[in-house]
């Protein structure tokens, strides 16, 4: 049985209340650095998302 997008966005937003879901943080860099998180992304060189910190 395959779900409809709408319907996995919809179970995932009932766990986000609950502290269900968890994001894994593959890199946090200053958004002056963002060539470099570009190139992490671009050689797969991390594993999660990457974060632009700006401020």
């Amino acid at each position: 049985m395959r779900i409809g997008a709408s319907t996995w966005g919809a179970s995932l937003a009932s766990l986000a209340p609950f502290g269900q879901l968890r994001v894994k943080l593959g890199l946090v860099v200053p958004l002056a650095e963002a060539a470099t998180a570009h190139q992490q992304l671009e050689t797969r060189a991390t594993v999660g998302k990457v974060v632009l910190r700006v401020g």
